[in-house]
């Protein structure tokens, strides 16, 4: 039995101890020995205690023979295994790294699952140096890499990176944590460089994971995503895919030196999908081809820095941007750019195509600051910064002038002012940093840049916002267009609006400058050009305007006229029209007879008696064309031709008047009658003579059946007489100030006139107009120098009945204490001509149904009605708020030992206009909390500012004093080690938060240690002291000691020795073993029989067993310390 014991013991702490194992994949076949089947079933056997490897070391280096065609799915993966195809011998594929392909046979049909390596609930993989290529599946998601719920996954390392390509899912991870994506290719033969990629291709998704890594710290750590016939490049979202919704937002990505975007002609435009995580950081990538980063729903922070945009010289034709390449949506807070130089993106256009789209967009976001970057060439129409729904309000800025170096406008009060300069794309885009300026408290900056540029840019940013980029522009939306007519220089171009611009021109179609405003006018038919620049160069020009003649053309290709018959009227004028209506706005078309009456309206023109018609049409810009006279004529029957008839006035008064030379004509005899106004006969030959001034009218009839025909009204004017029109009288009823007027009669030939009233009262006026009347009847008498009179019709001033008013609803406003900011408002209606108010002292203050800023009291208001009366209508009484005052001041709390545990208790506020807002800051201006009391600060001065909604504010200064304690020493216990080397020393019941100092000696000045929890883990050469304080802040307490003494060790041992009675190496030494008084030494034969056994050491041994002396030879011993420390176990030879 002691053998056997013996020989356990020996071999049990020998062998209690894991090793890894490295499998070694020799054949291309799908399964059986030596394959990469057979090597993940032995890995997963061998259990994941240590790291295992597969490595490769396939025996036909040519591409067939490096090639793995999947039949069915491989096992997955198991935790602490390294999967390598780059230890494969053999040259890589391509421009890659890779020197295995993985590919499945797809035969036949797709399977339902595809993919080459899977993993559930593993950790600590990494896959390195595969081409991926043919995983699709019949559900579209075909993986090269697909594992979830794990921690620890390396995808590609700098020389052993992976290559995808005609892969649905790539990489597919999720669920996993601390997850790092290197040196791979996405989407690319590595052979021929061509984009490759399937229908559905997403070719990295990461979603609900933790601490991912897209690329790295060095450029050779990046990836290259390149783009197919699928947008979307890579996807990282804490989103999960299969319940659409965001289940947690993503602790952290860091997006680093990777490349999106290929020198490719099948590819069309690609994103990048960032979204639902804290924190993002998108640091020195390249975005070429159309690529854009589309960064989502970030909770905390994203920053965006030292990335460049389309940047492939051999290639600018293909480098053009027509989106944004970023593309914010309902993002936190984000910073673009930053203050040193490397932290600045670049986002260049290497072709401007007038659809471009904003450099950065943001969608539903909070506090964006874009600092310092470097974008051309990319704006468009749209800006380099395009915000839509901003959730904050943003800083605004101008740019108002240029005056050789000297760049001014207006922003936000106090804002960073930064400037640029143009690039060669005369957009006015942020190119080129110049520096930064403060906008002053009246909003006005002003830059100096040390040289001329061809144009200039600028941006304001505060509190963690930035502005829309200045750009030069103009909106033509509301551009009215009005043409030029009737040969005149009358037409213009109006309501164009512009934007950032230091100078405006209209140019004609030589080039020469017509104008320098927004607005032009006086314009002649040409084409016409706006153009506006912000400095000499730096200009965005408008689309071509051309104006026309807008004349109207009165065409007659097709007219018709049609005769009367027997003088009736069924004569008619058709078929003209106008040729060019779309040019102006016609404001009417008439016809009118030989004295000058209004026929008929429109193009045509019917049922008409004989006689001569003018078409006349009139544009809205009052340009007149006239087409005529046209004659229509009796067929049969008497005609009257009044074209070259004479008229003979009368004088005023007198019968004189004749109208002659009419000429008629009809069959047989004709015969003749005159008619004046009132249809009596007055005449009865071809001629009428002697007769007074009036309207006369000739009916003529002959020898056959027609019947009468009549001549158009004819007028004998009356010379030296008066003429009365009243159709335009206006008569304005008297107020309650008599003010009734009779407007709107014309009178010609009269140089006096009288106004009578009922009463016989009379009013003499130098017009027909007369005003002021009272209630009551008026006739006007026109009177001249030649004794000619004319009355007018009577007319009646009428007084409009007074109403007494409603009861009108009244607000108030109260004022604060001694201030004069209190009011009333009353709604009044339509009955309330003007309104004024009064107050104690009869003196009024306000006009209007409203009273503000004043002071408490009662005021008075009068209103006046729609007749001019005025009267006392109510007075109204305004209170004030009770006085805005600080009742009680804040009891104050010191801070302790520097642990920022000062705190200033709530300050009470009372008065004023509820309720109260508070704001904190320290002595350097920096807000440290909004409420009536302020806690864990340290030692210092504080200011409360506290405000009311409206009537006063005060800042109240609190001092926080620090004072100290000194803590209790720490309980420690002495020490024994094992061995020399690492050791742990601990407090007793130390306190988790409680922060513990380890020294050298009482003395001194530095601490070899300071940890959290009092444990200390510390090298120990041998015996030694510590001692160990405890730390509160800047207070500590007195220094504990601990003394460590160190055990034995196989060194201490000796492995021989000779026990001859010399006096010299008579027993067996083992250095230091009188620390360990509980220790058991053994020693045993080869046949495990025990010679020799001591608890503790003070008798050690001498060579004998029972008395007996031992014979000379090896034999075996085992010391157990009994203090936690492993067996030492060995040989010991006696020698005699």
């Amino acid at each position: 039995m002691p053998k056997q014991l013996f020989l356990c013991l020996f071999f049990l702490f020998f062998c209690l101890r894991g090793f890894c194992a490295v499998f070694v994949v020799t054949s291309n076949a799908d399964s059986g020995p030596g394959t990469l089947r057979d090597a993940l079933t032995q890995a997963a056997a061998n259990g994941s205690t240590e790291k295992d490897y597969i490595n490769f070391n396939l025996p036909d280096l040519s591409e067939a023979g490096r090639t793995i065609t999947l039949l069915s799915l491989l096992p997955n993966v198991s935790s602490n295994l390294i999967i390598d195809g780059s230890t494969q011998p053999g040259n890589k594929f391509g421009i890659s790294d890779a020197k295995i392909t993985l590919t499945q046979n797809t035969v036949g049909q797709y399977p339902a699952e595809s993919y080459a390596f899977k993993g559930e609930d593993v950790n600590n993989i990494e896959i390195d140096g595969f081409y991926f290529s043919l995983f699709e599946s019949s559900n579209y998601d075909g993986a090269g890499i697909y594992i979830t719920h794990s921690s620890n996954v390396i995808i590609g390392a700098v020389d052993k990176g992976n290559v995808f390509s005609l892969i649905e899912e790539p990489v597919y991870l999720y669920y996993c944590n601390n997850c790092k994506v290197s040196a791979n290719l996405f989407g690319i033969d590595p052979f021929t460089s061509e984009v490759e990629a399937t229908a559905w291709t997403c070719n990295l998704q990461v979603y609900c994971s933790n601490g991912i890594i897209i690329g790295g710290n060095t450029a050779k750590e990046g990836n290259m995503f390149i783009y197919g016939r699928n947008s979307t490049q890579f996807a990282v979202s804490g989103l999960d895919p299969q319940t659409g919704m965001a289940s947690f937002d993503s602790d952290s990505c860091i997006f680093k030196n990777n490349i999106i975007g290929y020198n490719a002609d099948n590819g069309s435009y690609c994103y990048g999908g960032l979204s639902n995580i804290k924190h993002l950081e998108i640091t020195s990538n390249i975005l070429n081809y159309n690529s854009s980063l589309v960064i989502s729903n970030i909770s905390e922070e994203v920053l965006i820095r030292g990335n460049r945009c389309n940047i492939d010289p051999p290639n600018p034709g293909k480098s053009f941007s027509i989106i944004s390449p970023y593309a914010l949506n309902s993002v936190k807070k984000a910073i673009i750019g930053g203050p040193d130089p490397s932290d600045a993106n670049s986002i260049i256009n290497s072709i401007f195509y007038g659809q471009n789209s904003q450099a950065i967009s943001a969608y539903k976001c909070y506090d964006i600051l874009i600092q310092r970057n470097s974008i051309a060439c990319k704006a468009g129409a749209y800006g380099v910064y395009s915000v839509t729904e901003s959730m904050v309000e943003l800083p605004v800025i101008s740019i108002n002038a240029v005056n050789g170096n000297i760049i001014s406008g207006k922003a936000t009060p106090m804002s960073e002012v930064e400037v640029f300069s143009d690039s060669e794309c005369q957009l006015c885009e942020p190119t080129h940093y110049l520096g930064s300026v403060t906008a002053n408290s009246d909003s006005t900056w002003k830059f100096t840049a040390t040289g001329l540029s061809s144009g200039y840019s600028a941006s304001a940013s505060i509190n963690g916002r930035t502005s829309l980029f200045t750009k030069v522009g103009y909106n033509a939306d509301n551009a009215i267009i009005k043409n030029p007519s009737c040969g005149n220089s009358n037409g213009s171009i109006k309501g164009i609006t512009v934007v950032n611009s230091t100078k405006t021109e209209w140019t004609d179609q030589t080039g020469k400058i017509v104008g320098t405003s927004p607005d032009i006018n006086n314009l002649p038919p040409g084409t016409y050009t706006f153009t506006a620049y912000l400095g000499s160069f730096c200009n965005v020009k408008s689309n071509s305007y051309t104006l026309i003649d807008a004349t109207p053309h009165i065409n007659d290709a097709n007219l018709k006229i049609s005769q009367n018959q027997c003088g009736k009227d069924d004569g008619s004028i058709d078929g003209l029209y106008i040729d060019n209506t779309s040019n102006y706005t016609i404001k009417s078309a008439t016809w009118t007879d030989g004295n000058l009456n209004n026929v008929g309206s429109g193009y045509n023109l019917d049922n008409v008696a004989a006689g001569n018609y003018t078409f006349t049409v009139v544009t809205t810009d009052n340009c007149v064309v006239t087409y005529g006279p046209v004659s229509i004529k009796n067929s049969t029957g008497p005609n009257i031709d009044q074209a070259n008839q004479i008229i003979q006035p009368t004088n005023c008064g007198q019968s004189t008047g004749s109208i002659t030379n009419i000429a008629v004509t009809g069959t047989g005899t004709l015969k003749y009658v005159w008619l004046n106004a009132q249809q009596q006969q007055v005449g009865s030959s071809a001629d009428l003579i002697n007769q007074p001034a009036g309207t006369y009218k000739l009916q003529v009839t002959d020898d056959t059946q027609c019947g009468p025909v009549y001549s158009a009204d004819i007028i004998i004017p009356e010379v030296n007489g008066i003429t009365m029109d009243e159709s335009k009288v206006q008569i304005t009823n008297a107020l309650c100030g008599g003010t009734g007027s009779i407007t709107g009669i014309q009178v010609t030939g009269a140089s006096g006139y009288k106004w009578t009233d009922a009463n016989n009262h009379t009013l003499i006026t130098t017009t027909p107009d007369v005003g002021a009347l009272a209630p009551g009847s008026y006739t006007l008498t026109a009177t001249n120098s030649y004794g000619c009179s004319k009355s007018s019709a009577v007319y009646i001033i009428t007084q409009p009945i007074s109403f007494p008013y409603p009861v009108y609803t009244a607000t108030y406003t109260q004022a604060c204490n001694l201030l004069a900011n209190g009011g009333v408002s009353v709604a009044t209606d339509g009955s309330v001509k003007s309104a004024r108010w009064v107050d104690a002292q009869g003196t009024t203050v306000e006009t209007g149904s409203s009273l503000s800023n004043v002071v408490a009291g009662t005021y008075q208001l009068y209103l006046t009605d729609n007749n001019g009366c005025e009267k006392l209508y109510n007075s109204y009484t305004i209170d004030q708020y009770p006085e805005f005052t600080v009742a009680n001041y804040a009891t104050i709390t010191a801070d302790e030992c520097g642990l920022n545990n000062g705190s200033v208790g709530p300050t009470t506020i009372t008065g004023g206009i509820p309720p109260y807002t508070y704001a904190w800051s320290d002595a350097s201006n920096k807000s440290l909390g909004t409420s009536n009391q302020l806690t864990n600060v340290a030692a210092g001065t504080y200011i409360l500012h506290v405000n009311d909604n409206g009537c006063g504010s005060v800042d109240i200064t609190y001092t926080v004093t620090e004072q100290t304690y000194i803590p209790p020493a720490p309980s420690v216990t002495n020490v024994q080690l094992c061995s020399s080397g690492n050791g742990l020393l601990t407090v007793n019941n130390p306190s988790a938060n409680t922060t513990y100092r380890l020294y050298a000696s009482q003395s001194a000045t530095q601490p070899l240690d300071e940890q959290k929890g009092g444990r200390f883990n510390i090298n120990v050469p041998g015996n030694v002291s510590y001692y160990v304080s405890e730390v509160d802040g800047t207070c500590e307490s007195s220094r504990a000691e601990i003394d460590v003494t160190v055990g034995v060790s196989s060194t201490d041992i000796a492995n021989a020795f000779t026990p001859n009675g010399d006096g010299i190496n008579d027993y067996w030494q083992i250095k230091n073993i009188d620390n360990y008084t509980n220790a058991t030494i053994q020693v045993f034969n080869r046949y495990g029989q025990l010679l020799f056994e001591s608890k503790g050491y003070a008798k050690p041994f001498d060579g004998t067993y029972k008395g007996q002396k031992l014979a000379a030879g090896v034999y075996y011993y085992i010391i157990n310390l009994n203090a936690k420390c492993n067996l030492l176990s060995g040989s010991l030879t006696l020698i005699r």
